[in-house]
């Protein structure tokens, strides 16, 4: 237990958990799944400590019959340079500032040292039998080795549950730098978004296009996260650019935020007005700024 008092059900979305099956054998089945939990470190008086890591996730290998675990296994995931939120109050009025950080996990994680044992344990007829031997010891199980008949690779039970938490991941997202050698390759405009802390998703972290940016080994990748940076506002940017980096076009978070909750009638800029065709006015005002953005880059493609 990681601590006393966890939420499995997190403050913001996508909340809950997901699993899908990995593997299945005669008598087995391996579930992959991922969980969206935080904890709440403090208790009163004191004011919220949240601690929220980006998701848990990991497998258990099940017998059909649920008798027994032969595995289990669930960790944070630390292959991003950032991993964990935390959040906190100084105060209990409105007017209190809420800090946020976040910071990096290098291992949390629970896993199982061996098979569990029945509780109760019957013979092969269905009777109950005692669970020691006759000298009082407990009975010693022997688990055969598990054949597997069908199973996927973890890496792509790990995409089913990500889509299912994101739906939004149907579409393929790339690494910055991958990004933009297929852009270059297909002559296609970049759509970057820019983040202090991405969490475990697939956005361009500021930390780690700051150290791309030192990297004095590739300087057309320097460059990239230069350009990108330096449109940077926290905590959110959406940036497209071209395939050489230069930025067309970009909009901050809380700009976004604040047009998208205005009255049609109050938006003054033409740029992001709304949309007769959508009812929601994020999903018109992001459409109006992407068309901005291929607008934008139009003389520089032609050329």
């Amino acid at each position: 237990m990681f601590h006393p008092r966890p939420f499995v059900k997190t403050r913001f979305a996508p909340q809950g958990a997901v699993a899908c099956i990995q593997a299945i054998s005669t008598f087995y089945y391996t579930i992959a799944f991922r969980i969206h939990a935080e904890f709440q470190l403090n208790e009163p008086p004191h004011f919220p400590f949240w601690f929220s890591p980006g998701q848990f996730t990991g497998h258990i290998i099940l017998s059909k019959d649920s008798s027994h675990v032969r595995e289990f296994k669930l960790f944070v995931p630390n292959n991003r340079s950032l991993n964990v939120d935390m959040e906190w109050l100084y105060g209990a009025s409105e007017s209190s500032n809420m800090e946020v950080d976040i910071g990096y996990l290098p291992q949390m994680e629970l896993e199982a040292t061996g098979p569990s044992v029945p509780s109760v344990i019957h013979d092969e007829n269905g009777n109950v039998i005692d669970s020691r031997d006759p000298s009082g010891e407990p009975i010693q199980f022997v688990f055969e080795e598990i054949t597997w008949q069908r199973e996927i690779p973890w890496e792509e039970a790990a995409r089913k549950l990500e889509v299912a938490m994101y739906p939004f991941k149907k579409v393929s997202y790339l690494p910055f730098t991958q990004a933009f050698e297929r852009a270059k390759a297909e002559k296609k405009l970049v759509h970057s978004i820019l983040l202090w802390g991405a969490l475990d998703d697939h956005w361009s972290l500021v930390k780690e296009l700051e150290e791309l940016q030192s990297n004095s080994e590739n300087e057309f990748y320097s460059k990239l996260a230069a350009l990108h940076l330096e449109k940077y506002t926290f905590p959110v940017e959406m940036i497209i650019c071209l395939p050489n980096g230069t930025v067309v076009h970009h909009i901050n978070a809380n700009y976004f935020l604040d047009i998208t909750s205005m009255k049609p009638e109050d938006v003054e800029s033409s740029i992001f007005s709304f949309s007769s065709n959508f009812e929601d006015p994020s999903t018109a005002t992001y459409l109006q700024f992407l068309k901005e953005g291929l607008q934008r880059a139009k003389p520089y493609l032609q050329t």
